[in-house]
């Protein structure tokens, strides 16, 4: 039986679960990029040192899902790796990871949410959807980082 789910925030420890759970998924959909490797290697200098936040899901003393905040500058954050342990899944983990990523975006009073997401992860786009993420054009960036996004989405923010 499962332990109660509990949000926790990164600590260096955790930098093995957050590669192997990341890992796990992109090579069961895609191909492992450079890009990929850059961040997973090293979400301290990627993520953290640059004004981002991971937040990771534990059941008891195992991590079982994770999901990245990483600052691009100017207000821009962008939600990324999100990854639950599949003899996890079903359980709202990838909703209260995202949750707690929104949260932690909206503390930092960034201006600006998006994410980028293949179509064949569809469980993934049901979830950012009820999250209230919205479908807005592909940009070129996001075309350059990963080759294999094809759906870009932003999370609705007040602009003035």
């Amino acid at each position: 039986m499962k332990s109660r789910i509990q949000l926790v925030p990164y600590k260096p420890s955790y930098s093995k679960a957050f590669r192997d759970l990341n890992e796990a998924w992109i090579r069961k959909y895609f191909e492992y990029t450079p890009e990929d490797e850059k961040i997973l290697s090293n979400p301290q200098g990627q993520v953290m040192d640059k004004g981002g936040e991971i937040l990771f899901t534990r059941s008891g003393d195992k991590v079982v899902g994770c999901c990245a905040l990483v600052h691009h500058g100017d207000g821009v954050y962008e939600l990324a790796k999100m990854a639950v342990d599949p003899a996890y899944q079903g359980n709202g983990i990838g909703r209260m990871l995202g949750e707690g990523i929104v949260e932690a975006f909206k503390q930092r009073g960034g201006n600006q949410l998006y994410l980028i997401t293949n179509g064949v992860l569809k469980a993934a786009l049901g979830l950012y959807r009820k999250m209230g993420f919205i479908e807005a054009p592909m940009r070129e960036n996001d075309l350059v980082r990963y080759t294999r996004c094809d759906i870009r989405m932003e999370f609705p923010t007040q602009s003035t």
